[in-house]
């Protein structure tokens, strides 16, 4: 067998270089983990137009309250200004006092939608079944 030699230099060997794409990896890596991180964000401030509701029945003026949320993530319950903190509290008394209570949120039309689930969230811990939010008939 006759094996052919390169003249006067020696075979070089083909390497595949790693380092470039290592980097690529990492930057998409990281890429990746900052758009998920805002998007997760993004989700929670997202703001609440409340619709307008064509049928429907009006809720029963008796067993219930009102949780108003204005635009900026102030509270009202039952005719009184409270801090978001107070809120659980106060509606463990109410719905100690009576558990077939029916919780209806009005939020102002600017109302960024996380303040309004936080409230809900909130009520459902405490024990709320009946959570209903208030919209305009249309």
């Amino acid at each position: 067998m006759n094996f052919r030699q390169t003249r006067g230099r020696a075979r070089e060997e083909v390497r595949l270089e790693l380092t470039p794409l290592i980097d690529v990896v990492f930057l998409l890596l990281l890429f990746f983990l900052i758009t998920t991180t805002f998007v997760r964000e993004s989700h929670r401030q997202l703001p609440l137009d409340l619709p307008s509701a064509g049928s429907g029945q009006p809720a029963a003026e008796s067993q219930r309250v009102v949780v108003f949320v204005s635009a900026d993530g102030s509270l009202q319950l039952e005719d009184e200004l409270v801090r978001k903190s107070e809120v659980p509290e106060r509606l463990q008394r109410l719905y100690s006092e009576e558990p077939d209570i029916q919780l209806l949120i009005k939020g102002d039309k600017t109302t960024s939608y996380g303040h309004i689930t936080d409230i809900i969230d909130m009520a459902k811990q405490t024990g709320f079944e009946r959570v209903n939010l208030v919209v305009k008939p249309r």
